[in-house]
């Protein structure tokens, strides 16, 4: 058994891999896990994204074999007594309702309402990472049955809109599930928050490897109309052990017309969506993302991550490269998509950051390309499409493309830790059916226990570099 985890301590935390039999003594696995993070001491529980935090256990001397302690891939091992400072801790799913970003720079924050008042702001206890939001943005009251919102504009610099009408300072207005909120450069709605103890319709099942097997919805008949693209908060609804049933995780086939359709982010005030498909893109076309480095992060983040949700390992291989993809990219080694099934499938290349002179040798790329650069002139010369970010307000952006009208959008973007979620929770799925992974290199055959750390390393752009650069 080969399971890739993350061992959170008081130092920080690594990624390993652990090789050992199933049959393995899990207090022989968590005494080598203690060695390598040099914490001998404190308690120890496991955490996955679709499974929730584990009992915390003294030790795993009465735990059995490894096989009983129920590791994953992407899993986190934590150990000791003190609180780990890089967990983002999920809103909790009791009967009520939440907020949910679901377009702007740091979409897919869901924040749980309790009975009362609170401020939305920046400097209040319902916040997010957008720079227009004011410091006392708004005010968020929920009456003490949980049922009804009102909204209340606390004289903010650019205002407050409920389903486009603007409310007026300081006057209060019921907000109901289905309008769109708008603040600052944010898109905000309300929905009720699941249950903690719902059983999903569907769930993955264990296949005691350390994967769980999805069996994702049937193939669509060709008479079916596809859904709007999912926003970043229901995508990322998916990581938590409420929306582990997900119906619509790997949806999508390479012979369904909402292949490879990419979300960019939204118009107007109740946030149509603004989409690319890059499904129509020929092997080589190239489709540009240029604007400050961490508005440009943000993007990319979620188009990896919509991505990878909606489309399973056998529908869609990714290879991410660049000198751009340092160790806040390590998330992606959680995504299945980067090993996949053998066999031809289509394929997406991005080059983060990634510049070169002139043309590199090698075969024609596999598939599209998505480059990132500062400006314009880190592009290729010919480009299918390109994103724009503002250069004075960076959570809009243009999308350009050849005979087709420019599209003024709002941008969606996620936090990092966000994509550390979903890529972990993608990680231990299989299709039903599905051959066991390849082993690491080096390992087949190890006898015994093993583990061992994986550093990150920065990934060298491939041979498909697109030859000719220069302005748009």
């Amino acid at each position: 058994m080969q399971v890739t985890i993350s061992v959170v301590s008081g130092a920080g935390s690594t990624d390993v891999l652990v090789e050992a039999a199933e049959d393995t003594p899990a207090v022989e696995v968590e005494a080598a896990l203690r060695r390598l993070a040099r914490t001998p001491g404190g308690a120890v529980r496991v955490e996955h994204p679709l499974l929730g935090a584990g009992a915390e256990r003294r030790s795993w001397d009465e735990a059995g074999t490894l096989r009983d302690v129920g590791l994953v891939q992407g899993a986190r091992v934590v150990l000791g007594d003190r609180p780990d400072p890089d967990r983002e801790h999920e809103p909790e799913h009791e009967p009520g309702l939440e907020l949910r970003v679901v377009s702007g720079p740091d979409a897919g924050s869901v924040h749980r309402l309790a009975p009362g008042d609170r401020e939305l702001g920046r400097s209040g206890p319902v916040a997010w990472q957008d720079h227009s939001l004011s410091r006392r943005h708004c005010r968020l009251r929920l009456d003490e049955g949980g049922a009804a919102v009102s909204v209340t504009d606390l004289g903010s610099s650019n205002g407050t809109r409920l389903d486009g009408e603007p409310c007026p300072p300081h006057e209060p207005r019921p907000w109901r599930p289905g309008q769109v909120l708008a603040v600052g450069d944010s898109l905000v709605e309300l929905h009720p928050a699941p249950a903690h103890d719902a059983a999903p319709v569907a769930a993955p099942t264990s296949a005691g490897d350390g994967h769980l097997v999805w069996g994702r919805p049937p193939p669509r008949p060709a008479s079916y109309a596809p859904q709007p693209p999912p926003d970043p908060a229901q995508v990322g609804a998916c990581a938590t052990p409420a929306g582990r049933g997900w119906p619509r995780r790997w949806e999508r086939r390479r012979d369904d017309p909402d292949h490879l359709l990419l979300r960019l982010g939204t118009v107007g005030h109740r946030g149509a969506p603004v989409t690319l498909p890059l499904g129509g893109l020929a092997a080589g076309d190239t489709v540009g993302l240029v604007g400050p480095d961490a508005t440009v992060d943000a993007a990319l983040r979620w188009w990896l991550l919509q991505l990878a949700a909606l489309h399973a390992p056998d529908d869609l291989s990714l290879d991410v490269v660049g000198h751009r993809v340092d160790r806040s990219w390590s998330w992606l080694r959680w995504l299945p998509h980067r090993a996949g099934p053998p066999g031809p499938r289509p394929h997406l290349t991005v080059h983060h950051g990634a510049t070169a002179p002139g043309p590199a040798p090698g075969p024609a790329p596999a598939g599209p390309l998505v480059v990132t650069g500062a400006g314009l002139d880190d592009l290729p010369e010919r480009c299918a499409a390109v994103v724009e970010v503002g250069a004075h307000q960076p959570s809009y952006a243009r999308l350009s493309r050849p005979g087709a009208p420019v599209v003024e959008l709002r941008l969606d973007g996620v936090a990092a830790g966000w994509a550390d979620r979903v890529a972990r929770s993608l990680a231990p799925l299989v299709l039903p059916g599905a051959p066991p992974a390849p082993p690491e290199p080096g390992t087949a055959g190890a006898p015994g226990l093993r583990v061992r750390p994986l550093p990150w390393t920065v990934p060298e752009p491939a041979a498909d570099w697109p030859s000719s650069r220069g302005r748009v």
